[in-house]
């Protein structure tokens, strides 16, 4: 979605806080759909906890860093991440690229 998000224009922190909001918004499906079925147990809830507790001080320092970047810059960093993970993604199916 990055690659559509920047071509509409978004930049730094909107486009992080709408990517923020889809993400939101599917784990709240994905939490509510877990419970329905009755998957999550104690354990995993209190992992999950944990886990988003770590996640507060990773969100501050990555505050800080995006303030110290300019929006060219912020562009250029997330075209070297989805090139970087494309190629990364290819090389762990090149197996199955043999394969074809």
């Amino acid at each position: 979605m990055n690659a559509f998000y920047l071509n509409y224009g978004l930049v730094k922190e909107d486009l992080i806080a709408t990517k923020a909001t889809h993400v939101v918004i599917i784990h709240l499906v994905k939490i509510l759909t877990y419970g329905a079925f009755g998957v999550l147990s104690p354990q995993i809830i209190a992992i999950g906890l944990v886990i988003g507790l770590v996640a507060i001080p990773a969100n501050f320092l990555g505050k800080y860093i995006l303030n110290q970047i300019n929006p060219q810059q912020f562009r250029s960093i997330v075209l070297a991440t989805m090139a970087i993970s494309g190629v990364w993604m290819l090389w762990g199916q090149r197996d199955l690229l043999v394969f074809w």
